[in-house]
């Protein structure tokens, strides 16, 4: 439950399995690549909660370098989607969901790059949508370049959010979204790289859960209405001491009134040193501006997460992992929304150790 709520003997059992299999080709300037997947789960839960679900999918793509300065990408996508609940909402559903697309590279001189590219969304429920993207990019030097990027995203809603978990609605529209981003990056010595960009993304038909009018279940997933985030990203890489890398990034998120569980800025950090088959990584994060509600309500205390890994060499093509998270030990949470448990704060674990050992064939 949550650190306000909490529950006693409640538990959650997940089993979940994939299978996949890819085929890929390449010769002289073409390849073509096609991958069948499958997943599947069971899930059963103290409160009587019992679903079976599944998506059968494949994906193939062919690129053609053949023209003169420029690539071509030809592809497709196609996903099955089933599932069956045998407690409230009892019933059995499935959907389909594909795309078809085309992305063009073309070289302008030597500095210049453009980007074109149209996807044709396929679904069951929802009928055809068509998304486009432009971009394009040049190179200011050898060391600078400047890129932009329109694009346009759609999402139908899934099984769980029409019909299978409790605060599911039949009646949701997709999400469409407009993102328009313009990026820089820069090297100021062959170790030496910075990149930062903005963003602003402009939707309609968010989709989260708000308390249901009803009153049963407690909540609901509703379309929210339009928004528009818009926010920047900053990064910067760095190679020293033959051995070591590290990286720093910073990402800032505006999203207006809808705050709630969209941290406002997020500090990123590595330091890794990598010798032949020894590997030594530490990594942090510090997340702040982060809320319980929308509307800037309910603040989250802001919290440092520290992680390591270490992978040696053993013997042979056999490698040791360890990994320790949460060195520290910091209590810190995160808003978390699961169906059976209330929405809000969920204490996030301590520190802990795993081990494992990686074969190379």
């Amino acid at each position: 439950g949550t650190v306000n709520n909490p529950v006693t003997g409640y538990w959650n059992d997940y089993k979940r399995g994939a299978a996949d299999i890819t085929f890929s080709h390449t010769w002289e300037d073409n390849s073509v690549n096609v991958k069948l997947f499958r997943n599947f789960g069971k899930h059963q839960f103290s409160d009587g909660w019992d679903s079976r679900d599944y998506t059968n999918g494949i994906m193939a793509s062919f690129a053609y370098k053949g023209f003169t300065r420029n690539e071509m990408i030809l592809g497709g996508d196609f996903r099955h989607f089933g599932g069956k609940s045998f407690g409230y909402p009892v019933g059995k559903w499935d959907k389909d969901e594909g795309a078809v697309f085309v992305q063009d590279t073309y070289r302008v001189g030597s500095r210049m790059i453009l980007l074109g590219g149209l996807r044709l969304q396929l679904d069951s429920l929802y009928g055809n949508e068509w998304c486009p993207r432009w971009g394009v990019v040049y190179h200011v030097s050898g060391t600078m370049l400047f890129r932009g990027e329109i694009s346009k995203g759609f999402r139908s809603p899934q099984l769980n959010e029409l019909y299978m978990f409790p605060p599911a609605n039949k009646d949701l529209q997709p999400e469409r979204v407009w993102n328009y981003e313009l990026g820089v990056e820069k090297d100021f010595s062959p170790n030496f790289h910075i990149k930062g960009s903005v963003f602003h993304m402009k939707g309609s038909n968010l989709i989260e859960t708000i308390a249901n009018p009803a009153g049963f279940p407690k909540f609901i997933f509703a379309n929210t209405g339009s928004f528009s985030f818009y926010g920047l990203e900053l990064e910067l890489d760095a190679f020293f001491l033959k051995y070591f890398s590290g990286n720093v990034s910073w990402s800032y998120l505006h999203s207006g009134d809808y705050t709630k569980g969209r941290p406002g800025q997020k500090y990123d950090l590595s330091l890794i040193f990598n010798q032949k088959r020894l590997l030594v990584a530490l990594q942090g994060q510090y997340v702040t501006d982060y809320y319980e509600g929308n509307y800037s309500l309910d603040r989250i205390p802001s919290y440092f997460v520290m992680n390591a890994r270490v992978s040696m060499g053993i013997i042979n093509d056999v490698d040791l992992i360890l990994d320790l998270q949460n060195i520290t030990n910091k209590y810190y949470c995160i808003y978390g929304e699961f169906p059976g448990l209330t929405a809000g704060l969920y204490r996030m674990p301590g520190r802990n150790i795993q081990i494992g050992v990686r074969y190379r064939l």
